[in-house]
């Protein structure tokens, strides 16, 4: 008889423990979902587009469905200090409407205008790529030549006091 008790309290145990984890996973998306679109408990259809190169936090990212490119970068945490603006490049993971897979956006224009007219529709599984222009890499890679040219000039004021 006191054997039944342990695995009356173990069995139990068991389906709570289920129980749990099911009523905590209800309404969780997992993150590396397939699907196009996916839907919360709130009923708000949502979908996963990839935001890569000079943004604050690039990544695949969970949005509302009808999302523009400003509230996107956004979401990404903003262009960084560099970002080019001018060629902003979309792939689909499908052929939109018009045959097309991939964009390439002029954001400069929106940033001096507001106008949202050339603005695509994004589709699910978009990835989005902001450059960095070539200044800007340039001036962030300057320390790493600085330091390449200071370790030259050491080895060749070395070399001359050996030499000598």
């Amino acid at each position: 008889m006191n054997i039944k008790k342990p695995n009356n309290i173990f069995i139990s145990l068991l389906i709570s423990t289920a129980l749990l984890a099911g009523q905590l996973s209800e309404g969780i998306i997992p993150p590396n979902t397939g699907a196009r679109y996916v839907s919360g408990e709130d009923g708000v259809i949502r979908m996963y587009v990839n935001v890569w190169g000079h943004v604050n936090n690039p990544g695949r990212i969970l949005v509302d469905e009808g999302i523009d490119l400003a509230t996107l970068l956004s979401l990404s945490g903003g262009p960084r200090k560099g970002a080019n603006y001018k060629n902003i490049k979309v792939y689909h993971e499908y052929p939109d409407k018009d045959g097309i897979i991939v964009h390439e956006i002029d954001f400069n224009e929106y940033i001096k205008t507001g106008d949202r007219s050339n603005f695509i529709s994004i589709q699910p599984n978009d990835t989005f790529i902001i450059k960095q222009t070539p200044f800007s890499y340039f001036i962030e890679e300057i320390g790493t030549i600085n330091t390449i040219m200071s370790l030259i000039n050491v080895y060749l004021n070395v070399n001359n006091l050996i030499t000598k």
